[in-house]
């Protein structure tokens, strides 16, 4: 018998969970449901962002009562339930954007490389000559040996000297990707890589151009502009 309360409370906070996540509050299943019908009318980037206003909405009135009744927890569940409607709003809004591109579409095509052998100072020249950040550093043959960002030449500089060779201070380990990849593919390789920007390398092994999140930022503000 003493088990009984023990399982009431269980059943009770249960019941609270799953009529808590039913709320018409995005990203909680509530707000997916009410997104989905929304969707239909309107589209799914319209509908997601309508949604996550009032997932946004709902999370900033459960704030102001964790305030007034001094509830921590709630006040934390409301700061994830105020910040995942406005990730995962912006997230589809640049998956949906993006559709249908490639890197090919994408890519910066004029662009400056540096030879692995050159010297930090002479990176210093070509970076400070125009708005250009990463390089990408190839061998005498062309071919691509690796990338050098201005955090890399900074650091390359503090530790090592402007006499030290480009080599010391680019990241070798750099992935590539394809001119054909698709743009949900090259976006996570990109953020994944933690890097600025990547080498674009086609199926010849020719560097043929750079990735870089500021060329995807502007482009799909284009798209959104014209649409």
């Amino acid at each position: 018998m003493g088990d009984v309360p023990v399982l009431i409370r269980l059943l009770v906070s249960n019941a609270f969970v799953l009529v808590f996540n039913l709320l018409p509050a995005f990203p909680l299943d509530g707000g997916r449901v009410l997104r989905a019908l929304l969707a239909r009318r309107l589209g799914l980037v319209r509908a997601t962002k309508i949604a996550g206003t009032v997932g946004q909405l709902f999370a900033v009135a459960l704030g102001i009562t964790g305030v007034v009744w001094n509830l921590p927890l709630t006040m934390l569940v409301a700061f994830f339930i105020f910040l995942g409607a406005g990730t995962e709003a912006s997230a589809v809004a640049t998956r949906m954007a993006g559709q249908g591109l490639k890197v090919a579409q994408m890519m910066v095509t004029q662009f400056r490389t540096i030879p692995v052998h050159a010297t930090l100072a002479q990176a210093v020249d070509l970076l400070l000559a125009g708005e250009q950040r990463e390089f990408p550093v190839v061998d005498n043959l062309g071919r691509t040996e690796g990338i050098l960002t201005r955090d890399n030449l900074l650091r390359g500089l503090s530790q090592h000297g402007p006499d030290a060779v480009v080599a010391a201070a680019m990241t070798s380990s750099a992935p590539s990707v394809p001119p054909t990849l698709s743009f949900q593919e090259a976006l996570e390789r990109l953020r994944s890589s933690g890097l600025p920007a990547l080498p674009v390398i086609d199926a010849g092994g020719a560097l043929v151009g750079m990735l870089t999140m500021d060329n995807i930022t502007d482009l799909l503000l284009v798209r959104r502009a014209t649409r």
